[in-house]
């Protein structure tokens, strides 16, 4: 990983990150339940699906994971968030632009998060590209990562995503961790040992 990227801009993909076989699991898992999202959220993303599936919770803490977690945030590492978001074929689902710490009892960004987002799916211009604002310069930047990177995006750095366009359903898996823990309700706060 290139820590002075992430430190820098805010932002850094992390390619080929992920176990291939891993990866397609969490994309079925992730389809099934945004096939039955209304028995999971009030909304199409699935927030803490580790609680609702045994296997995303071992693949959100899994010795990958806390590595690279630490790598970011250092030897104390708490958890907060697994959220899935498939993108349905020709769906509505979009993100305006935002930053992760907008929500919530970190909303002043006093806490270093980092959304380590599980890329399911090659990203296109057809399936809802990829745009992050560098924090160094303010310049958006479309990005295409591919299946099995990672995205690591600190909790203040502005992001947005498009549609879903194409004929095929497009996966992530945001793995949130947090360097000391935030308290919201529903949302884990154990330390990641």
């Amino acid at each position: 990983m290139n820590i002075n990227h992430y430190r820098q801009k805010g932002w850094v993909v992390i390619e080929s990150a992920l176990n291939p076989h891993e990866v397609d699991m969490v994309k079925r898992i992730g389809e099934e339940m945004r096939l039955h999202a209304a028995d999971y959220s009030t909304w199409s993303g699935i927030s803490c699906a580790g609680n609702f599936d045994d296997r995303l919770f071992q693949s959100y803490t899994s010795d990958v994971m806390k590595g690279l977690a630490r790598e970011i945030l250092g030897d104390e590492v708490y958890l907060f968030n697994d959220q899935i978001v498939i993108k349905l074929p020709n769906d509505r689902l979009r993100f305006e632009p935002h930053k992760d710490n907008q929500y919530g009892p970190n909303s002043d960004g006093s806490v270093h998060t980092v959304n380590m987002s599980w890329i399911l799916d090659d990203f296109t211009e057809e399936n809802g590209t990829l745009e992050i604002q560098s924090q160094d310069n303010g310049e958006w930047v479309t990005i295409y990562p591919k299946k099995g990177d990672i995205v690591a995006i600190q909790g203040n750095t502005y992001h947005r995503s498009g549609k879903n366009r194409s004929i095929y359903s497009r996966g992530l898996y945001a793995c949130v961790y947090t360097e000391s823990p935030i308290h919201l309700e529903g949302f884990y706060t154990q330390r990641f040992v």
